[in-house]
């Protein structure tokens, strides 16, 4: 094997310092969408891993509960995911600073498959691959970018092809709020980088 990629899910930012430690001088992106929609999505009812963290912090987030004296158990669905949600791209930022080999990417970058093939995927170390066929990386990164990610390409009834342009997420006051009070200055040093 020349090549292992693994994705990790969100929640494993929290423990990104403890992997580069394994693994210090491995190539990792981690991608990143504006904080209202982050959290509008990551307060869905189906996709609302983010309510666990409060019976089972993360080392990080009990931190910074423990820091600001919150209370987790008082805290709205909103605020304590955005609190977790702010944890994760202080993590990131952080090993981001202390590396030479990570990468920050904004969501919306992800969408434009010449970026995906001229700085992510030479970035992940698959340069002479892309030499080697151009049109086969090309074909397969528009096929994983319109492919739903919770779809896992496995063919059955839910819808498989996906634009983001047809995405819709509802913001909600509560959302807006939660989002600025716990995740603005984190979305904020992350686009300084």
């Amino acid at each position: 094997i020349t090549h292992a990629y693994i994705k990790f899910h969100a929640d494993s930012t929290a423990y990104l310092p403890m992997v580069r430690e394994i693994i210090p001088d491995t190539p990792w992106i981690f991608h990143y969408r504006d904080s209202e929609t982050t959290l509008a999505k990551s307060t869905q009812l189906k996709l609302n891993s983010c309510v666990l963290t409060r019976r089972q912090p993360s080392f990080i987030l009990a931190q910074k509960a423990l820091e600001f004296n919150i209370d987790l158990d008082g805290m709205s669905q909103e605020d304590l995911c955005a609190l977790y949600l702010s944890t994760l791209l202080e993590v990131a930022t952080q090993e981001y600073e202390n590396s030479s080999t990570g990468m920050l990417i904004e969501y919306e970058q992800l969408l434009e498959p010449s970026f995906t093939t001229d700085i992510v995927l030479p970035h992940l170390g698959l340069q002479a691959e892309i030499d080697a066929d151009p049109a086969t990386v090309s074909a397969n990164v528009d096929a994983t970018l319109s492919t739903k990610s919770n779809t896992r390409g496995v063919p059955g009834k839910k819808v498989q092809k996906w634009n983001a342009n047809d995405e819709v997420v509802h913001i909600s006051d509560q959302v807006r709020a939660a989002s600025e009070l716990f995740m603005g200055n984190a979305m904020q040093a992350v686009k300084r980088l």
